[in-house]
């Protein structure tokens, strides 16, 4: 899959800017958020709930959860949940290389030589 790296610049008032930053400042932090909750459900149970409801629970205990604009928000919390749906449906027609490993798993790998 090729992957597209784009670079822009904000010509922007300061205060135009600033609401920019803080924007993109929020959807980042709610992506990371949400992948961490979502690894770490994983890693415990072996099995990943990605409903709009387990998502909004996740977003409600997330740090400073009431000061993120609530459009980026919802739109990163769908581009995650669809990037998981995605991700998954790859993986059952065995079209992505990816592993998520355990620590078993992960030590069987190594010493098979791979790792």
């Amino acid at each position: 899959m090729p992957l597209i790296t784009l670079k822009v610049q904000i010509h922007a008032d300061p205060q135009t800017e600033a609401v920019l930053k803080d924007a993109m400042f929020c959807a980042t932090k709610v992506y990371n958020g949400l992948l961490w909750h979502l690894r770490k459900e994983r890693k415990e149970t072996r099995t990943v709930d990605i409903s709009r409801k387990d998502l909004n629970r996740i977003l409600k205990e997330l740090p400073r959860a009431k000061g993120y604009y609530s459009m980026s928000v919802r739109l990163t919390r769908d581009e995650v949940r669809e990037a998981y749906k995605s991700f998954f449906a790859l993986k059952e027609k065995g079209l992505t290389q990816h592993v998520f490993f355990s620590v078993q798993v992960r030590a069987e790998w190594i010493q098979s030589g791979r790792g």
